[in-house]
């Protein structure tokens, strides 16, 4: 599912809420894709996380990929480093649950082909890893 229109308060049926995050409930996986261009792009991940475990308890703890866009944009690299750091430190203090089921924090820019191929690589790695287990699980 491709929500870009997600906003805060969707998890009480603001805009299309209710109607994206049913999209999203269905998703085995999820890959969060965060601006590298706005001034605070962990408030971004921080808002769409807790949106998601609003409607859905852990639906936001989902194995996932974290994508930085737009890493081409002038200071776009230090913000996905801080990025990197700030999912380490939820990583180690959420211990063996959660985020630990995230894949790496990459950067891309779709304008300029930067990442795509690195992104391709892990979103293969994380359908064919979960998909493998709910397969198992199902049966």
């Amino acid at each position: 599912a491709d929500i870009p229109g997600l906003i805060p308060g969707a998890h009480q049926n603001r805009g299309l809420g209710i109607s994206f995050l049913r999209h999203i409930e269905r998703c085995l996986c999820l890959i969060y894709v965060i601006d590298l261009s706005i001034e605070e792009p962990l408030e971004q991940l921080n808002w769409l996380r807790f949106e998601l475990n609003q409607y859905q308890p852990g639906l936001a703890d989902r194995p996932n990929l974290l994508i930085g866009n737009k890493i081409d944009v002038i200071g776009a690299a230090e913000k996905l480093e801080y990025l990197k750091q700030e999912m380490n430190k939820i990583r180690s203090e959420e211990g063996s649950h959660s985020l630990t089921k995230t894949m790496p924090v990459l950067g891309l820019s779709a304008k300029k082909f930067i990442g795509i191929e690195e992104f391709i690589e892990n979103l293969r790695l994380m359908y064919d890893t979960y998909n493998e287990e709910n397969t198992l699980q199902c049966k």
